[in-house]
């Protein structure tokens, strides 16, 4: 499936290859991902047990995971880093 990861891959893999992925998904698949992600930061930051890092680190990948590729619309700075539009 195109939003299933590997689970037989350890968890750093699993990232790296959403990453490297990203971009040759569809649109709906991206869409349903970045929920997935939005969801996932909302349960880290609501759990008191989760240290702040964690959330940092999550916030962080999902952000890389997130960026638009070169040529696609939002590319080359399109948004400042703290996401307000220029």
């Amino acid at each position: 499936m195109e939003v299933t990861d590997d689970k037989s891959l350890p968890k750093a893999e699993r990232k790296r290859l959403q990453e490297a992925h990203a971009h040759h998904k569809t649109p709906a698949a991206r869409l349903l991902k970045l929920a997935d992600k939005i969801s996932n930061l909302r349960d880290l930051a609501a759990d008191p047990r989760v240290p702040a890092e964690r959330c940092r680190e999550y916030v962080a990948w999902a952000r890389r995971w997130s960026r638009p590729a070169p040529g696609e619309p939002g590319a080359g700075g399109a948004l400042r880093p703290g996401g307000e539009r220029r």
